[in-house]
């Protein structure tokens, strides 16, 4: 067992930033986290997703845009492969930042899932099984996606962000992906769709579709799954 002035549950961008400023207070804290740092945003939403988009716009800004500025984009083409390893690369770069400030901030990263056992107890299942005993618990669950019933998420027709920010296979069209669900006290938007303009920009960032009607943009109620970490 362990005694900590706060435990966080989730180190996606909620979790860490309170994580760390807690610590730099003089704060003894631990994260209970079973994914990687960073959370979705980090890993398979924000940064991945803008590492594309980055990418899209220089072709496109290339191709359209060359010949004002005596540029000659013909035969241009896009690797999608590399294009993939360098948002991979990017998002595992920040990764290992928050791990840095974590060790340079003393907080201790807990391995596993975590549920709270009390008003001060979080129970881990996980690498770090254990119970953590702590005067503040600071529940940053964060999102997982919904996925509606008797649709199966297979990596090809239907895909969740991993599936889709992690295959190396451009797209010939733009796919269904599932919707973003809160697990936390707050709701995650999903981000609008913004489809890649021609053969770059046939895809990057779904837009966010739940049925018949559905806005682009969609609100998922909260998970009953609220406390447990992401």
């Amino acid at each position: 067992m362990s005694a900590f002035d706060i435990a966080v549950i989730g180190a996606g961008p909620g979790g860490y930033v309170a994580a760390i400023r807690a610590a730099q207070l003089g704060l003894r804290v631990a994260v209970v986290e079973a994914d990687k740092l960073g959370g979705v945003c980090l890993n398979w939403g924000c940064i991945p997703s803008k590492a594309l988009l980055t990418g899209a716009e220089l072709v496109e800004n290339l191709t359209r845009h060359g010949e004002t500025f005596g540029i000659s984009a013909a035969g241009l083409t896009l690797d999608y492969g590399k294009l993939i390893d360098h948002s991979r690369k990017t998002a595992d770069r920040l990764v290992r930042g928050v791990e840095s400030l974590f060790k340079k901030n003393k907080i201790r990263w807990i391995r596993g899932r975590g549920r709270l056992a009390g008003p001060r107890a979080v129970d881990v299942e996980g690498p770090d099984a254990q119970r953590v005993e702590a005067r503040h618990v600071l529940l940053a669950t964060g999102s997982s996606e919904w996925v509606p019933p008797g649709l199966a998420v297979d990596g090809e027709r239907v895909l969740t962000s991993r599936e889709a920010l992690a295959s190396r296979r451009r797209p010939d069209r733009p796919r269904s992906s599932a919707c973003p669900r809160s697990r936390g006290p707050s709701f995650r938007a999903g981000s609008r769709s913004r489809p890649l303009n021609g053969a770059a920009r046939r895809w990057c960032t779904s837009g966010w579709s739940c049925g018949p009607g559905a806005p682009r943009t969609a609100i998922a109620p909260a998970s009953p799954r609220s406390r447990r970490s992401s």
